[in-house]
């Protein structure tokens, strides 16, 4: 479903088309759709807009920088951010269909000049030449990414001397990730998934060069936020038009509670990560 992951089981053909006879049920307009129309289906994340606000302050973009979307996915953060601050996204994910979809959508939206995603690895970046890139985030991507360590040595390599990369990431709880129940929205099973704990994230940043600034638990937040979804009251529909159901098909209700579960269990956490690009003393160390 993200940069380097294999095929999702959960994606199929006619996702644009999907999206736009959802728009058109709620009474959009299909031919320019805001932000917050497409939010549902393209902030493919925890706490959606909420958390891309919060990230893009994190950011502090200026209209002149180029920042990175590590598996951008739709691109509904880069969008967000591109409209809110004026800078230029490229967005890189492995899933073609995403890439095709999310460029559609820029177009649509008048942000084609600013938001451009790439079909390409996150793990090799050498489309891009070195120190490119103002910044870089990485939003609910690493979670089935195999080796993290190439990923983050690959947004090393594109950013410029003290770029900041900022992480919103699921983490396991345990250092083996072996508790955590599935389906997830980003993996059917196991095999499918590559949680680190907070000490090996930490590991992996430093190896590829990063200070670690903070990092901040938001699973209170999420959880809250799920506990809307998953218990919603009687009457109200769990189903809307438009809603990540385009993505995962029927699994994403049984997905989104076994989220609610493992969050509430504290088999994983939700953290937020901000750091810079510059030289850890040891692989012991890390610049706090």
């Amino acid at each position: 479903m993200t940069a380097n992951s294999s095929a999702s089981p959960y994606v199929w053909p006619g996702l644009l088309g999907r999206i736009d006879a959802a728009l058109i049920k709620q009474g959009r307009n299909c031919a320019a759709p805001s932000l917050d129309d497409l939010a549902p289906v393209d902030e493919f994340h925890l706490r959606g807009p909420a958390a891309t606000g919060a990230l893009i302050a994190l950011m502090a973009a200026g209209e002149n920088m180029h920042i990175l979307d590590a598996g951008c996915g739709l691109g509904g953060p880069a969008r967000r951010l591109a409209q809110t601050t004026g800078c230029r996204v490229t967005g890189v994910d492995l899933n073609a269909e995403f890439c095709a979809v999310g460029n559609t959508l820029s177009a649509r939206m008048g942000l084609d000049d600013r938001v451009v995603l790439h079909p390409g690895d996150a793990t090799d970046l050498r489309m891009f030449p070195a120190a490119s890139f103002d910044g870089a985030w990485s939003i609910h991507a690493a979670m089935n990414i195999a080796d993290k360590a190439a990923l983050y040595r690959a947004i090393g390599r594109v950013l410029k001397p003290g770029g900041k990369l900022v992480i919103y990431d699921v983490l396991s709880a345990a250092p083996d990730g072996g508790r955590v129940r599935y389906p997830t929205p980003w993996a059917g099973d196991s095999s499918e998934s590559f949680l680190v704990d907070e000490p090996r994230l930490r590991a992996l940043l430093c190896g590829a060069g990063f200070g670690v600034c903070t990092v901040e638990d938001h699973s209170a937040q999420a959880l809250a936020a799920l506990e809307r979804g998953v218990h919603a009251p009687p009457g109200v529909s769990r189903a809307p038009a438009l809603d990540l159901s385009l993505i995962l098909g029927p699994v994403f209700q049984r997905a989104r509670a076994t989220m609610h579960f493992n969050l509430k269990e504290r088999r994983v956490r939700l953290c937020l990560v901000v750091c810079h690009l510059s030289s850890c003393e040891n692989g012991d160390r890390f610049v706090v």
